[in-house]
């Protein structure tokens, strides 16, 4: 389950989109190349159509190089990955009935009562492609799958996406077809609610199809409510640690590291730091599975 600050964004982002779409575009974040790129795959997508894109190699090309221009493949020892070009075209060619089964779909027309079908389907496909060298595939899946579907994909990234949605990064703690399943019913009501304001925008500069002005708008909402206030320190959020105590108490003593973040509704990783400053209070260690337990230590 999401954050109820998610279902509160949300309610917030849709009361002023257009305000947080001129957010993102004052900002003005991306510029260069992975604005060249992603419009020259869109317009190539656009001029061959599915299924005939699939034997394009340029369209490929295209997407490739938006994918580096993207952050998603650096030079060097470290940081993310992409898997070699002709193991990129054999995967997303492996997939081409599953991306075209959904190529009518739109998430501006989604009832949410098929919203977790959808979303399954999508994880399916991103799982199998398998773009990155990361163990993890939804960040690049979602940004690669986007350029075949955009009316329906949304890119996802932990910098603005899962920020937006949970304040931090669920997928230390939850699969990816975990979190996918539980923001896109979220998306699907932005799109909804939005619809109108969202088709004024799309073809202006960088919001170039239904899910990219959503994405564009949540870019907007983390520059001007989250990003901003952290800076200047103003609004900063103050969690109730003195809960933690209470939940394990209440579980005798124990329990996940992962299900007390979840109930104690603070990011995982501030409930971490919390414990490993308090070593007079609490003991973390690993289960059999290789998970984190905290015990609370007897007074």
């Amino acid at each position: 389950m999401v954050p109820k600050q998610a279902v509160i964004r949300v309610k917030k982002l849709c009361e002023d989109f257009s305000h947080y779409l001129n957010k993102f575009e004052e900002a003005n974040p991306f510029t260069g190349p992975c604005v060249y790129f992603h419009k020259r795959t869109l317009t190539r997508l656009r001029e061959l159509g599915l299924p005939a894109v699939f034997d394009d190699v340029l369209f490929f090309e295209y997407l490739y190089a938006t994918l580096v221009s993207w952050g998603l493949h650096r030079t060097g020892p470290k940081g993310p990955k992409l898997v070699d070009f002709e193991v990129f075209l054999s995967n997303f060619r492996a997939q081409k009935e599953r991306i075209i089964a959904l190529a009518r779909q739109r998430l501006t027309a989604i009832p949410i009562a098929e919203a977790a079908n959808i979303a399954d389907s999508l994880y399916h496909i991103i799982s199998s492609i398998k773009v990155s060298r990361t163990t993890t595939q939804l960040v690049a899946g979602s940004k690669a799958l986007h350029h075949l579907l955009p009316s329906l994909m949304p890119p996802i990234d932990r910098e603005y996406t899962l920020k937006f949605f949970y304040g931090y990064n669920p997928l230390t703690y939850k699969t990816e077809r975990v979190v996918l399943r539980e923001i896109f019913p979220l998306f699907v009501k932005i799109a909804s609610e939005k619809r109108d304001v969202i088709y004024k925008w799309i073809g202006q500069g960088f919001h170039t199809s239904e899910t990219k002005v959503i994405d564009n708008a949540i870019i907007g909402f983390v520059l001007a409510e989250l990003k901003g206030k952290r800076k200047t320190g103003a609004c900063k959020r103050v969690y109730d640690y003195e809960i933690i105590d209470s939940i394990l108490e209440k579980r005798g003593g124990s329990m996940r590291l992962a299900d007390l973040a979840k109930e104690a509704e603070i990011p995982y990783q501030y409930v971490r730091g919390y414990i490993k400053r308090h070593p007079e209070k609490y003991i973390m260690l690993k289960d059999a599975e290789g998970r984190t337990i905290v015990m609370l230590i007897a007074a």
